[in-house]
């Protein structure tokens, strides 16, 4: 059987991780489910034996990726980890995913704008920043993001999303993109079990 981790960040998205960890199960994968509320670090989040062939992050999320994790300066909470802003932390988080994803696994990130802006927003410095190819590109994996504003504690938003990442076609609620390991985008998107 497949194994998938589910991380969700905080109370807010818990309806959702719940949702998607019911979905995963009906799709015949072992799920591992984490609130790994806002402040994670490496080592708080569980990795399976032999890693993860899916993971999901349900967060909010910048260009710069999720809001997930623990700010080393601040104390606390709202810090992102991406290569242009924290490449020290990149580093890192290449190191961890090399052990809690499996080769050529999927990552699957609903959270504002992880692939980037919509057609209505600026694509200009920062805003051009499109953290689940930058995630593909530097980490070898395949990835899902969603263009612009969205809504991860939506349940059916989020349990869609991932269908979307698994079986291709079009994603109901919003623009997406899907990324093959190297950064390459799929313009043909047909699921990651269609790969």
């Amino acid at each position: 059987m497949p194994t998938a981790c589910v991380l969700y960040a905080g109370s807010e998205f818990a309806e959702s991780g719940r949702a998607v960890q019911q979905y995963l199960k009906g799709r015949n994968y072992t799920v591992t489910l984490q609130d790994i509320t806002d402040e994670a670090t490496f080592d708080r989040i569980n990795t399976p034996p032999g890693g993860c062939d899916v993971s999901v992050w349900l967060s909010h999320g910048g260009w710069d990726g999720p809001l997930i994790w623990e700010d080393p300066n601040a104390g606390g909470g709202w810090h992102q980890i991406d290569p242009v802003e924290t490449p020290g932390d990149w580093k890192k988080l290449k190191q961890f995913m090399t052990k809690f994803m499996k080769p050529n696994g999927l990552v699957v990130t609903h959270a504002c704008h992880s692939a980037g802006s919509n057609k209505w927003e600026s694509k200009e410095g920062p805003l051009g920043e499109r953290w689940a190819q930058q995630l593909a590109r530097d980490m070898n994996l395949y990835t899902t993001g969603v263009l612009g504003s969205t809504a991860s504690a939506n349940y059916k938003w989020a349990v869609e999303f991932v269908r979307y990442s698994l079986d291709g076609g079009r994603y109901a609620y919003q623009a997406a993109h899907a990324y093959a390991p190297g950064g390459k985008r799929d313009m043909q998107w047909k699921g990651w079990t269609g790969r």
